[in-house]
Protein backbone atom coordinates (compact mmCIF):
# COMPACT_ATOMS: atom_id res chain seq x y z
CA UNK A 1 0.00 0.00 0.00
CA UNK A 2 2.94 2.75 0.61
CA UNK A 3 4.61 2.17 -2.70
CA UNK A 4 0.64 2.66 -4.23
CA UNK A 5 0.46 5.83 -1.71
CA UNK A 6 3.46 7.13 -2.95
CA UNK A 7 2.75 6.60 -7.08
CA UNK A 8 -0.78 8.58 -6.32
CA UNK A 9 0.82 11.51 -4.58
CA UNK A 10 4.02 11.53 -7.86
CA UNK A 11 1.36 10.89 -10.59
CA UNK A 12 -2.06 12.87 -9.37
CA UNK A 13 -5.49 11.02 -8.83
CA UNK A 14 -6.73 13.17 -11.90
CA UNK A 15 -4.72 11.15 -14.46
CA UNK A 16 -5.17 8.15 -12.70
CA UNK A 17 -8.97 8.82 -12.78
CA UNK A 18 -9.62 7.89 -9.15
CA UNK A 19 -12.88 8.77 -7.66
CA UNK A 20 -12.66 11.31 -4.86
CA UNK A 21 -13.22 9.51 -2.01
CA UNK A 22 -10.59 7.24 -2.70
CA UNK A 23 -8.22 9.61 -3.24
CA UNK A 24 -8.63 11.51 -0.57
CA UNK A 25 -7.71 8.54 1.89
CA UNK A 26 -5.18 7.68 0.01
CA UNK A 27 -3.11 10.76 -0.53
CA UNK A 28 -3.68 11.24 3.24
CA UNK A 29 -3.09 8.02 4.06
CA UNK A 30 -5.84 8.67 6.96
CA UNK A 31 -9.56 6.21 6.71
CA UNK A 32 -9.86 2.68 6.09
CA UNK A 33 -10.28 1.87 2.05
CA UNK A 34 -11.71 -1.11 1.22
CA UNK A 35 -10.22 -3.76 -0.92
CA UNK A 36 -12.20 -2.93 -4.10
CA UNK A 37 -11.34 0.73 -4.01
CA UNK A 38 -7.92 -0.31 -3.69
CA UNK A 39 -7.62 -2.73 -6.67
CA UNK A 40 -8.93 -0.22 -8.30
CA UNK A 41 -6.45 2.37 -8.00
CA UNK A 42 -3.82 -0.13 -8.11
CA UNK A 43 -5.37 -1.02 -11.56
CA UNK A 44 -5.57 2.32 -12.94
CA UNK A 45 -1.85 2.49 -11.73
CA UNK A 46 -0.90 -0.17 -13.53
CA UNK A 47 -2.65 0.75 -16.57
CA UNK A 48 -1.40 3.97 -16.96
CA UNK A 49 2.29 2.98 -16.85
CA UNK A 50 2.17 0.65 -19.50
CA UNK A 51 0.09 3.54 -21.52
CA UNK A 52 3.68 5.31 -20.83
CA UNK A 53 5.53 2.10 -21.77
CA UNK A 54 3.47 2.21 -25.14
CA UNK A 55 3.70 5.71 -25.95
CA UNK A 56 8.01 5.85 -25.14
CA UNK A 57 7.86 3.14 -26.88
CA UNK A 58 9.14 4.17 -30.38
CA UNK A 59 12.46 6.06 -28.45
CA UNK A 60 13.28 3.03 -27.14
CA UNK A 61 17.04 1.76 -28.53
CA UNK A 62 16.52 -1.91 -27.35
CA UNK A 63 13.93 -3.97 -25.67
CA UNK A 64 14.52 -4.56 -22.40
CA UNK A 65 13.12 -7.65 -22.51
CA UNK A 66 16.46 -8.56 -24.77
CA UNK A 67 19.73 -9.89 -23.13
CA UNK A 68 22.81 -7.23 -24.23
CA UNK A 69 24.88 -8.78 -26.78
CA UNK A 70 27.79 -10.44 -25.15
CA UNK A 71 30.95 -8.14 -25.40
CA UNK A 72 33.71 -9.54 -28.15
CA UNK A 73 36.47 -10.47 -26.27
CA UNK A 74 39.97 -10.74 -28.14
CA UNK A 75 40.39 -14.19 -29.17
CA UNK A 76 44.57 -14.93 -30.12
CA UNK A 77 43.64 -17.39 -32.51
CA UNK A 78 41.77 -15.04 -35.29
CA UNK A 79 43.20 -14.71 -38.50
CA UNK A 80 44.30 -11.55 -39.77
CA UNK A 81 41.50 -9.61 -42.13
CA UNK A 82 42.82 -10.06 -45.61
CA UNK A 83 39.82 -8.47 -47.03
CA UNK A 84 40.94 -4.69 -48.34
CA UNK A 85 37.66 -3.19 -46.81
CA UNK A 86 39.08 -1.40 -44.08
CA UNK A 87 38.48 -2.63 -40.64
CA UNK A 88 39.34 -1.20 -37.10
CA UNK A 89 41.69 -3.52 -34.75
CA UNK A 90 40.84 -3.85 -31.07
CA UNK A 91 42.91 -4.96 -29.06
CA UNK A 92 41.84 -5.33 -25.18
CA UNK A 93 45.15 -4.77 -23.03
CA UNK A 94 45.21 -7.64 -20.32
CA UNK A 95 47.76 -6.98 -17.45
CA UNK A 96 50.32 -4.04 -17.33
CA UNK A 97 53.72 -5.03 -15.74
CA UNK A 98 56.78 -2.71 -14.55
CA UNK A 99 59.85 -3.56 -16.83
CA UNK A 100 62.72 -5.53 -14.18
CA UNK A 101 65.62 -3.01 -14.06
CA UNK A 102 67.72 -6.22 -15.82
CA UNK A 103 70.52 -6.24 -18.05
CA UNK A 104 69.20 -9.33 -20.04
CA UNK A 105 65.60 -7.26 -20.78
CA UNK A 106 66.87 -4.14 -21.27
CA UNK A 107 69.17 -6.20 -24.29
CA UNK A 108 66.04 -7.60 -25.10
CA UNK A 109 63.77 -4.74 -25.46
CA UNK A 110 66.34 -2.88 -27.26
CA UNK A 111 66.90 -5.85 -30.08
CA UNK A 112 63.53 -6.39 -30.32
CA UNK A 113 62.46 -2.79 -30.92
CA UNK A 114 65.33 -2.77 -33.15
CA UNK A 115 63.43 -5.74 -35.37
CA UNK A 116 60.03 -4.31 -35.36
CA UNK A 117 61.47 -1.11 -36.18
CA UNK A 118 63.03 -2.49 -39.88
CA UNK A 119 60.07 -4.81 -40.06
CA UNK A 120 57.78 -1.80 -40.50
CA UNK A 121 60.47 -0.35 -42.82
CA UNK A 122 60.56 -2.97 -44.95
CA UNK A 123 57.12 -3.54 -44.94
CA UNK A 124 56.46 0.26 -45.68
CA UNK A 125 59.15 0.25 -48.55
CA UNK A 126 58.31 -2.33 -50.47
CA UNK A 127 58.22 -1.63 -53.96
CA UNK A 128 56.41 -5.14 -55.12
CA UNK A 129 52.88 -4.79 -57.02
CA UNK A 130 50.56 -5.25 -54.73
CA UNK A 131 49.16 -8.19 -56.29
CA UNK A 132 52.67 -10.06 -55.56
CA UNK A 133 52.88 -9.02 -51.72
CA UNK A 134 52.59 -11.15 -49.01
CA UNK A 135 49.78 -8.59 -47.21
CA UNK A 136 47.01 -6.36 -48.57
CA UNK A 137 47.08 -2.58 -48.50
CA UNK A 138 44.88 -3.22 -45.71
CA UNK A 139 46.83 -5.66 -43.55
CA UNK A 140 50.32 -3.95 -44.28
CA UNK A 141 48.92 -0.45 -42.83
CA UNK A 142 47.03 -2.31 -39.35
CA UNK A 143 50.60 -4.67 -38.93
CA UNK A 144 52.71 -1.33 -39.12
CA UNK A 145 50.59 0.48 -36.96
CA UNK A 146 51.00 -2.53 -34.23
CA UNK A 147 54.04 -2.97 -34.44
CA UNK A 148 54.76 0.98 -34.01
CA UNK A 149 52.49 0.91 -31.19
CA UNK A 150 54.48 -1.97 -29.71
CA UNK A 151 57.66 -0.15 -30.16
CA UNK A 152 56.23 2.98 -28.28
CA UNK A 153 54.94 0.62 -25.33
CA UNK A 154 58.28 -1.40 -25.01
CA UNK A 155 60.41 2.27 -24.48
CA UNK A 156 57.95 2.97 -21.65
CA UNK A 157 58.15 1.93 -17.91
CA UNK A 158 55.54 -0.60 -17.73
CA UNK A 159 54.57 -2.92 -20.59
CA UNK A 160 50.85 -4.61 -21.24
CA UNK A 161 50.65 -8.34 -22.10
CA UNK A 162 48.11 -8.23 -24.49
CA UNK A 163 49.11 -5.29 -26.83
CA UNK A 164 52.59 -7.15 -26.97
CA UNK A 165 50.99 -10.43 -27.65
CA UNK A 166 48.81 -9.30 -30.40
CA UNK A 167 51.81 -7.71 -32.20
CA UNK A 168 53.92 -11.07 -31.64
CA UNK A 169 50.59 -12.92 -32.95
CA UNK A 170 50.23 -10.23 -36.06
CA UNK A 171 53.92 -11.10 -37.16
CA UNK A 172 53.33 -14.78 -36.96
CA UNK A 173 50.25 -14.42 -39.45
CA UNK A 174 52.31 -12.37 -41.03
CA UNK A 175 55.35 -14.96 -41.65
CA UNK A 176 52.83 -17.72 -42.75
CA UNK A 177 51.34 -15.25 -45.50
CA UNK A 178 55.00 -14.59 -46.82
CA UNK A 179 55.52 -18.86 -46.61
CA UNK A 180 52.01 -19.55 -48.62
CA UNK A 181 52.10 -17.44 -51.23
CA UNK A 182 56.06 -17.87 -51.65
CA UNK A 183 56.41 -13.64 -51.46
CA UNK A 184 58.77 -11.43 -49.71
CA UNK A 185 60.30 -14.90 -47.74
CA UNK A 186 63.17 -12.77 -46.47
CA UNK A 187 60.73 -10.61 -44.99
CA UNK A 188 58.84 -13.58 -43.57
CA UNK A 189 62.21 -14.86 -41.88
CA UNK A 190 62.65 -11.78 -39.92
CA UNK A 191 58.74 -11.65 -38.83
CA UNK A 192 59.35 -15.24 -37.48
CA UNK A 193 62.51 -14.29 -35.34
CA UNK A 194 60.92 -11.08 -34.38
CA UNK A 195 57.78 -12.73 -32.97
CA UNK A 196 60.12 -15.69 -31.05
CA UNK A 197 61.99 -12.90 -29.88
CA UNK A 198 59.12 -10.85 -28.27
CA UNK A 199 57.13 -14.14 -26.95
CA UNK A 200 60.65 -14.78 -25.19
CA UNK A 201 60.96 -11.58 -24.07
CA UNK A 202 56.70 -11.37 -22.65
CA UNK A 203 57.74 -14.45 -20.69
CA UNK A 204 61.16 -12.88 -18.97
CA UNK A 205 58.51 -9.60 -17.97
CA UNK A 206 56.10 -11.50 -16.82
CA UNK A 207 57.26 -14.90 -15.73
CA UNK A 208 60.49 -13.65 -14.20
Amino acid sequence: MGELVDAVWEIGGDELGIDAQALDKLERAHGRLRQPAALNAATRMRTHLLNLDRDFAPYAQTDPADPPAPEQEFDPTDAVETSDTPTATVVRAVAWRSVPDRHNVRSAIASVSSQLDDICEQVQRANLPDGEQALTRIERAQLIAILQTAIAILQAPMVERGLLARAGKSLGDAAAKTAEREVQQGLGAMMGIARKELFELLRSIFLG
